[in-house]
């Protein structure tokens, strides 16, 4: 069964709004549930407009039911309706359950294969995500029954499947009741957490507990990291530290006491240091005076673990503290709350890995919790350390492109929470945009025009757009003219990568509904790009005739038919001057049925944005992509139907516009 953590597209009933995306983050170290996380949080410290609005949600829950079930005169009937939903869901929960461990029945013999026992378990099962999402829709008091059912569930397992005497059997039969409990759970507490709701005390002390146990080392001797079940355990715990990461949002008081417990209880038993990277989606609390207190506890803790571990360890320990500090960055101290303490914490702890950072050997993991203390620093200390760490450290670290320490890669991504930090702290510095241009010329500069013969590791692209997109929102005249432009500009010679980066900038400014026409050499630019790239569309026509395989073209070409997607993708937001129109409309409409998949999807969302925003354009759209449907080959029928098809809605969102 696969983990499912999102809800359907389409809602359950007319009146139930569609959820957000949240956009993923690609970072080495945050990932999408960090964001995710991270939304919870915000939602967490409106605690006091949620109480305020208490009333108001009964009503929202109330709009939110199946329209079938929904009864607004009698509040007896809606309260037995919501019982029998409720307990059809968790019916249902159960059939399916004990349908998943009756097909994996065949594959609780020890002497089959560990691998095609995972593979049965995380095949997707569409019933099961039908329900999980069905699930999801509901309001939160929904949710917190159902969780409260999970958990009974869970306490009696015999009631699913027959006990086993043999052990490795019964192991695999409670690795797959874990992970079946684990992935529905998660979906449900990240729904009650989105409404802004809580659970029982008892309810949450049942769940810290179940999941504390689960993230506690295997006693059992048999288990190592090289076992073939190894895999699932690992899905398992991660699972756990995430449905952990939500219950801290509201109880970090009490989880990191137990948390504390927890690692000085395995240290004395196993004269050893803990593994603490199941803590890593922890949120510590910086808003209140308890929760500034246990972070503080927590954080101590587990910077002498760094100091006291030895390598392989020391990397985990120091991961895990990235990834919790990370979430504190954005907070704005309380005025009634004296941080001295914890300033005092973040201060010596980078003073002591910094200078370690230097002498040393680089570590990744010790270079990206450096920037993070020095963003969590207090604002003096911030200003004194900052351009020091940058050029020191930071601008030596983006020379290495050893693949395997990553550390160019670790850079990149401190300079993006670094750059955020210093904008947010000093807007209006006056060295700002120098420095700025500094950072720009050490990161865009070196290795954009590499050769696609060497070796070299390309950048990730996600983390380049990013701190793009961070200096746009601070300026967007200075990110237009002094880095976007240099980006685009072809300058007489086609550097894809540098394009492509510019390109994706400039689309996600447009999404965020700001205008471009204040930029008139954008389409200069894109009328170049489209010069350069104009013998590339007819080639990747299916019937031009070609010496290679279409992989072949594919694999070969495939930098500047990235660029030619982000390329079309820009031409509704500003289109190209300096080429006509009728040129600039048959490159389009040969990309509409290109080999290459993404590319015809991109022209195909292209013209219909074009008829939408430009009306001059309307017949010229129609006359060139009629002309592109008369040089299909006869042989290629398909390609003419769905080419006249796509004709035909060009015409009736004509029509519909002229109507509206």
């Amino acid at each position: 069964m696969a983990e499912q953590s999102s809800p359907v597209k389409k809602s359950i009933h007319p009146h139930a709004g569609r959820r957000k995306s949240v956009q993923q983050s690609k970072s080495p170290i945050r990932s999408s549930f960090h964001v995710r996380l991270e939304q919870l949080s915000a939602i967490s410290e409106n605690s006091s407009q949620q109480e305020a609005s208490k009333s108001n949600m009964v009503v929202n829950e109330k709009l939110l039911m199946p329209w079938c079930l929904y009864d607004q005169e009698n509040d007896k009937r809606q309260q037995s309706t919501s019982h029998e939903i409720h307990s059809y869901l968790l019916d249902k929960f159960k059939v399916l359950a004990k349908k998943k461990i009756d097909t994996l029945e065949p594959f609780l013999i020890s002497n089959l294969d560990e691998a095609r026992f995972m593979e049965e378990l995380y095949k997707p099962d569409s019933d099961f995500r039908t329900l999980t999402n069905t699930m999801a829709q509901f309001p939160a008091h929904f949710c917190s029954g159902l969780i409260r059912g999970l958990l009974m569930w869970k306490s009696f397992p015999n009631t699913v499947a027959k006990v086993r005497d043999n052990k490795s059997s019964e192991e695999r039969h409670q690795l797959a009741m874990e992970y079946i409990f684990s992935s529905t759970l998660l979906i449900l507490l990240i729904t009650v957490s989105a409404h802004g709701s809580c659970l029982d005390e008892n309810d949450y002390y049942q769940l810290e507990n179940q999941t504390l146990e689960n993230l506690k080392p295997s006693q059992d001797k048999r288990w190592t990291p090289t076992t073939p079940l190894a895999p699932l355990r690992e899905k398992i715990q991660d699972l756990y530290a995430k449905i952990l990461g939500i219950l801290s949002i509201y109880r970090f008081s009490q989880i990191s006491t137990k948390v504390q417990l927890m690692c000085s209880d395995m240290k004395s038993r196993s004269n050893k240091l803990p593994s603490v990277v199941c803590f890593r989606f922890l949120r510590i609390q910086l808003g209140t005076k308890q929760g500034l207190e246990e972070t503080i506890k927590l954080i101590g803790l587990f910077f002498k673990f760094v100091y006291l571990a030895k390598k392989q360890i020391k990397e985990g320990i120091m991961e895990t503290l990235v990834s919790i500090l990370r979430s504190a960055i954005p907070f704005n101290p309380s005025p009634e709350i004296v941080y001295v303490e914890w300033y005092k914490l973040i201060t010596e702890n980078y003073d002591i890995l910094s200078t370690k950072l230097k002498k040393a050997k680089r570590s990744t993991s010790c270079l990206t919790l450096v920037a993070t203390l020095l963003c969590l620093s207090e604002k003096t200390f911030f200003v004194r350390n900052f351009w020091n760490f940058v050029q020191d450290i930071l601008f030596k670290s983006l020379k290495q492109r050893d693949v395997s320490r990553g550390l160019r890669a670790q850079a990149l991504d401190s300079l993006t929470i670094l750059i955020a930090t210093y904008l947010n702290k000093f807007p209006e510095d006056l060295e700002l945009y120098q420095r700025l241009l500094c950072i720009y010329g050490q990161i865009f500069s070196p290795g954009l025009k590499r050769s696609t013969t060497t070796n070299t590791p390309q950048d990730n692209p996600d983390t380049l757009v990013e701190i793009i997109m961070i200096i746009a929102n601070h300026s967007l005249d200075f990110a237009m003219k002094k880095i976007i432009f240099d980006l685009i500009a072809p300058s007489g010679e086609l550097t894809p990568e540098k394009h492509i980066l510019g390109l994706r900038a400039l689309i996600q400014i447009a999404e965020q509904k700001k205008s471009l026409h204040e930029y008139p050499q954008i389409a200069g630019y894109l009328a170049e790009i489209l010069t350069h790239l104009d013998p590339l569309p007819q080639s990747l026509l299916p019937w031009s005739p070609q010496s290679r395989t279409v992989n072949d073209i594919l694999q070969k070409e495939k930098a500047s038919i990235e660029l030619l997607r982000a390329t079309i993708t820009c031409v509704p937001l500003n289109m190209p001057t300096l080429l006509s129109t009728e040129r600039i409309l048959a490159t389009l409409s040969r990309c509409t049925h290109s080999v290459d998949k993404l590319l015809s999807e991109k022209a195909l969302l292209a013209l219909p944005a074009l008829m939408n925003d430009q009306p001059h354009l309307r017949p010229h759209i129609i006359h060139s992509f009629s002309t592109f449907i008369f040089s299909i080959p006869d042989k290629y029928i398909d390609v003419q139907f769905s080419g006249l098809y796509f004709l035909n809605e060009l015409l009736q969102k004509w029509t519909r516009i002229l109507n509206i």
